[in-house]
């Protein structure tokens, strides 16, 4: 059975992830479609619009065949993190063909760009830590270390950067700023070149607004129709934090937090625990730490994570646990499970549905740790949007059959 892979958040679902999926199925007619979608935190550091479960449900009715959930360790990250992460699950369902929406529609090109990047990994990741302390973000020291060290690798390739003038239209006259849908298609490539993934990738151009636009425009009429929804989430998540935070002074003090917090995030911890006080909510509080260096989907991811309790993960941490938690399915989804467990590929385990079992093990197994981990944070969510904590807990929510 030949499987097609998306990674998405539908975050709400609308008419983008329709049509690439649309797209998908017309170009790969007998293929099953598997998407692997963000739980109910998502890459911008903030609670899903709806939980993993509708999302989930409404994407099957829509055209995908199996929906499995990308892991909250990766889905409130960065975009390397949310990226390896992802092909990680589809490496492991032996998805042949990764699909996605790019401004470009360039694969070629895009692949080219991830080649030169996985080859110089090390070195990119050197200049960008560099860079990030002088307050220039991750995304443009990587387009700095391309302009620099790129042109000859790319004319090799008989690419000429210069004459792309649709390129330099999006992005503002740079070859290497790329929009936010294609820096993660950059960066699931990297991951799959990283983790040998044998498979291939396929651009489809994107018409029309693009998914950030469209899933923004839908959350903000929904807020403004209902700004009761939107405070409550605020308040709830300010109070979670000053609360912790204030705690955290004896937690520092008797030396329990590590030195080396998330992604190197102790100085965020530190301007937090030293800002909260003259704050009188969420607003104001992300605002005491957003700056050059720290953007506000950055801020905000930190702020989930602290609440989480994953903040102290190290890079190492985040990338040694990982699973496949299908959420919803049709029929030829269901049948492409049952097939990849009868020939044993996957090298990751899979959760069929989290109980109390998974928090009673001693031994720190993957499956365990991230049942654990979603335990938490669907508990949170819950809080954050005013759900009830039995009915939508992981313990009473299962796979669901479409």
């Amino acid at each position: 059975m030949n499987a097609i892979g998306i990674v998405a958040e539908f975050n709400p679902f609308h008419n983008g992830h329709s049509y690439l999926i649309r797209k998908t199925r017309e170009k790969f007619p007998d293929s099953v479609i598997v998407a692997v979608m963000s739980g109910n935190f998502v890459q911008r550091g903030e609670a899903a619009f709806e939980d993993k479960w509708r999302r989930s449900s409404v994407a099957v009715k829509n055209g995908v065949d199996l929906v499995v959930q990308l892991p909250t360790r990766f889905s409130n990250a960065s975009s390397y993190f949310f990226a390896y992460g992802a092909m990680e699950i589809l490496t492991s369902l032996n998805v042949g063909t990764v699909v996605f929406g790019s401004e470009s529609g360039d694969t070629d090109r895009l692949g080219i760009i991830a080649e030169f990047l996985t080859e110089h990994f090390d070195d990119v990741n050197k200049y960008a830590a560099l860079r990030t302390k002088e307050g220039i973000t991750f995304p443009r020291a990587r387009e700095e270390y391309l302009n620099d060290f790129f042109s000859a690798y790319e004319k090799c390739h008989n690419m000429n950067c210069d004459m792309e003038t649709s390129k330099k239209e999006l992005t503002g006259g740079s070859c290497y700023a790329f929009p936010p849908n294609e820096i993660l298609a950059i960066d699931y490539m990297i991951a799959g070149n990283l983790l040998g993934y044998d498979g291939s990738f396929y651009s489809f151009k994107r018409s029309g607004d693009g998914h950030n636009e469209s899933a923004s425009k839908i959350r903000r009429e929904y807020y403004s129709k209902n700004p009761d929804k939107e405070k409550h989430y605020e308040d709830t998540l300010y109070k979670l934090i000053v609360g912790k935070i204030s705690a955290s002074k004896t937690e520092k003090k008797r030396k329990m937090l590590p030195e080396n917090c998330r992604y190197a995030e102790e100085e965020l911890y530190n301007r937090t625990l030293n800002r909260w006080r003259y704050t009188k909510n969420l607003e104001e509080l992300e605002d005491e730490l957003v700056s050059k260096s720290y953007t506000r989907a950055r801020v905000r991811r930190f702020f989930i994570s602290y609440v989480l309790g994953n903040y102290t993960l190290h890079k190492e941490d985040i990338l040694s646990f990982n699973a496949v938690y299908p959420l919803a399915f049709n029929d030829k989804g269901a049948s492409y499970l049952k097939f990849i467990k009868k020939i044993g590929i996957s090298h990751l385990d899979f959760i069929h549905k989290v109980s109390p079992d998974h928090v009673r093990h001693d031994e720190c197994q993957s499956l365990d740790i991230i049942a654990h981990e979603e335990i938490v944070a669907t508990d949170v969510y819950n809080l954050l949007r005013g759900n009830d904590f039995y009915e939508y807990s992981e313990f009473v929510k299962k796979p669901e059959k479409i």
